[in-house]
């Protein structure tokens, strides 16, 4: 189980073959998300085409457009993939909270998936609201200049155009149901784990219901050790 784990919400070895556009002028382009969990972001990602040799702006935003972040990635454009720029300060985010990452290009180039944000993404503790949610729309553009995305395309039914984040989260809980615990003298119950973070290693408590049944007494007791 992980501690303190980095979150994406698209993985590092995906491969997504988008669409290859060109705005035909600058755009910033995003993605609204949300975290969960408290936590912090510690790097802003986007797929990079081949041939694309721009320096890439990446932005984190609050839901108002007030700029959280801000960092840039040059490599050349030899290289197409998921690019990652780490923040020199990590940026605080607060649970059930929305945000956007964004990236800017000045010559217009850009990927884009269409459809992709129709439902909701979720990868751990982070949630890509799907288009046309109470969040409004998702697969965000501004076009001509830098800005906060405001507007969407309207045929595109929710476009990913490939931005994330790198979200590491201390505060995240996970619940497993124990199907059966039997000790050495046969004695069972059923129970639920709670796997709590950031505590390393972590912490583990057994919620028994009910109580460990042994030859027909409730008496039993149950210990969880950390691994």
């Amino acid at each position: 189980i992980p501690v303190n784990s980095d979150y994406r919400l698209w993985p590092a070895d995906l491969i997504p073959a988008p669409t290859v556009e060109n705005a035909g002028r600058p755009i910033e382009l995003g993605m609204k998300f949300r975290p969960i969990a408290n936590g912090t972001v510690t790097a802003l990602r986007f797929y990079k085409a081949l041939n694309n040799a721009n320096p890439t702006i990446l932005k984190l935003y609050s839901a108002s457009g007030t700029v959280l972040a801000t960092a840039t990635h040059s490599d050349g454009g030899t290289d197409p993939g998921f690019k990652e720029v780490t923040l020199g300060t990590p940026v605080s985010l607060t649970a059930n909270t929305l945000y956007m990452v964004t990236y800017y290009s000045a010559s217009g180039d850009y990927v884009k998936t269409d459809g992709y944000m129709a439902s909701a993404q979720t990868s751990g503790p982070l949630t890509a609201p799907a288009n046309g949610s109470a969040d409004g729309s998702n697969g965000m553009y501004y076009l001509d200049s830098e800005g906060f995305p405001d507007q969407s395309c309207g045929t595109c039914n929710g476009p990913n155009y490939w931005a994330d984040v790198v979200f590491n989260s201390n505060t995240v809980s996970y619940t497993y149901t124990l199907l059966g615990i039997t000790d050495q003298n046969g004695c069972t119950s059923l129970a639920s784990a709670v796997v709590t973070q950031p505590s390393n290693p972590v912490s583990v408590s057994l919620l028994v219901s009910p109580h460990v049944f042994c030859y027909g007494g409730n008496n039993g007791v149950v210990y969880s050790t950390p691994a």
